[in-house]
């Protein structure tokens, strides 16, 4: 165990010096950082864009160009030291000449018990490195180290698939899981209207909660992206490299085999009130059915079209995926949002509604509001989420809509309906959030392919009609969750909090339910999802 934690660490502080390195670079341009993806954070942003007339396209996230928490060094000028470091700045910043830097520390301390007397805790510590070189490139990277118990369902995900949402197991002792990871990113904006970057982090595409076209849910991947800006259209094209942890090693140096996942989205202003979006990823595998290496498809580096005529040319086997997105501004405060997936669809079957299994396509709509009854800092939504059986499956784990054992859209998978509700209040640095989510999902029994679990062959589907949502072993999902935090640093979103969760699932004959508490001090700059 621990000769796997010293490579990790060699592996990682090489990508933290090269950062580090960059920082005494001289160059001149701007380019702000990325937003955290964490939910309150973004949360925060979107308020600040939602007047009807402001023009900033917000589908894809993470934000870049216009949150108020990108990359400063801190104006406080305050005497107390101590008070200016824990309350306001970062622990650590330097302006130099052309180059300026931020180090901060990260963590994760958090204690708790469920309602079976089962302790639980995390243990995570790391550092966070982020700076801006000139006005052009900002750089960030941030390395965790972690042992967490965590609560009984999530260990039992564990213990079959070695992954725990949103990260790495590198291994487990009895119920104390260890991982690592590192995310970071280089990003350069050679002008107003473009920005290049390279990294290992998440994406998140959508207005909701929840994404059926990508959330980040899963473990952070490497990627490129690219966005072209120009007036009311925002066209990203992310090239990405995924892990199917399902399949065996490819050898003891090359590890897992990979897939690569390239995606396109056009967002688009049609009015004021008004925002479109297209999507479009293609899951290709990077070796061929036979074992051998067929690298990635150069024709898919085209940043310009779609890409269903090139796979259709190609006579590709890959996984292709269509989608499109909504939000209308009702007024300043409240919109409406939703998005459509096509994974694969026959129209005279869909018409004749005889429950064809290939009709695979997924549906989101919602609503949302950021002074809900015209209270300030009061925070509603109401999203509704349905993903048909199969959907994001195809021929197997090589190509499907999976990294690392976890969904790249919902974290329930395929073959389900959800339906959530959530509140937040905040009142300078107090927040109280609470949610409630319920669904009806079908997963797998006696062998057989029910279409829960999108990294199974579709092939192997059970019946060829009367597919319906919930088939297989039926269960009644649900979550409730209350929190309460007290906000100390904005810049690092360090808190204290209190939680109290309940997680059910019922099905027949069994029933199985958990109720824990914990209290937590941390910074939160990314979601640790445990709604699934």
């Amino acid at each position: 165990m621990k000769s796997r934690w010293m490579k990790f660490i060699y592996k990682s502080r090489l990508w933290v010096a090269f950062m580090f390195a960059l920082s005494h670079l001289q160059v001149f341009a701007q380019s702000p950082h990325n937003l955290p993806l964490h939910f309150d954070m973004v949360l925060d942003a979107e308020a600040r864009m939602a007047s009807l007339t402001d023009t900033n396209l917000t589908a894809f996230r993470p934000f870049r160009h216009y949150s108020p928490h990108s990359f400063t060094i801190s104006n406080d000028t305050s005497k107390n030291w101590l008070k200016r470091k824990f309350l306001t700045e970062s622990l650590f910043s330097f302006k130099g000449n052309g180059y300026s830097f931020l180090v901060d520390p990260l963590f994760n301390f958090s204690i708790g018990q469920n309602a079976n007397g089962r302790n639980l805790y995390a243990n995570t510590r790391g550092i966070r490195l982020m700076g801006l070189i000139g006005e052009k490139v900002a750089y960030q990277t941030s390395l965790y180290l972690s042992e967490d118990r965590v609560p009984e369902y999530m260990d039992s995900l564990g213990r079959a698939s070695r992954v725990l949402p949103g990260r790495f197991v590198f291994g487990n002792t009895g119920s104390l899981y260890q991982f690592a990871y590192v995310t970071g990113y280089l990003s350069y904006s050679p002008s107003r209207n473009f920005n290049l970057q390279v990294g290992n982090d998440r994406q998140f595409i959508g207005e909701g909660y929840r994404s059926i076209l990508l959330s980040d849910y899963a473990p952070p991947f490497a990627y490129f992206k690219l966005t072209t800006e120009a007036g009311p259209i925002r066209y990203t094209n992310l090239y990405t490299q995924m892990i199917d942890n399902r399949s065996p090693r490819v050898s003891r140096m090359l590890g897992k085999p990979a897939k690569y996942v390239v995606m396109h989205h056009l967002d688009v202003r049609l009015s004021k009130r008004l925002q479109a979006g297209f999507f479009q990823s293609v899951v290709t595998a990077a070796r061929d059915t036979s074992g051998n290496y067929r690298g990635f498809d150069l024709q898919y580096l085209n940043p310009i079209i779609f890409l269903t005529p090139v796979e259709f040319s190609l006579g590709s086997p890959d996984n292709t995926l269509l989608g499109t997105s909504l939000k209308f501004k009702l007024s300043s405060t409240d919109q409406l949002y939703g998005q459509f997936l096509l994974d694969e669809l026959k129209f005279s079957e869909f018409f004749k509604q005889r429950g064809w299994w290939a009709n695979k396509y997924s549906v989101q709509v919602g609503y949302k509001s950021y002074k809900f009854a015209g209270v300030d800092g009061l925070f509603a939504r109401l999203e509704g989420n349905l993903v048909r059986p199969y959907t994001y499956s195809h021929w197997g784990p090589e190509q499907s809509y999976v990294h690392n054992n976890l969904p790249l859209a919902h974290p329930l998978g395929s073959n389900f309906a959800e339906i959530l509700t959530q509140w937040r209040y905040k009142s300078n640095r107090w927040l109280i959030n609470a949610q409630l989510h319920y669904a009806i999902t079908g997963s797998d029994t006696a062998g057989r392919n029910y279409g829960n679990e999108p990294d199974k062959n579709h092939d192997l589907y059970v019946n060829t009609y009367d597919n319906v949502i919930g088939q297989g072993l039926r269960h009644d999902w649900y979550f409730a969750e209350l929190r309460a935090a007290y906000l100390l640093n904005p810049s690092t979103n360090m808190r204290i909090e209190l939680s109290l969760t309940h997680r059910g699932m019922t099905n027949r004959p069994s029933q199985r339910g958990e109720t824990w508490m914990m209290l937590t001090f941390a910074t939160r700059l990314e979601n640790l999802y445990q709604e699934f």
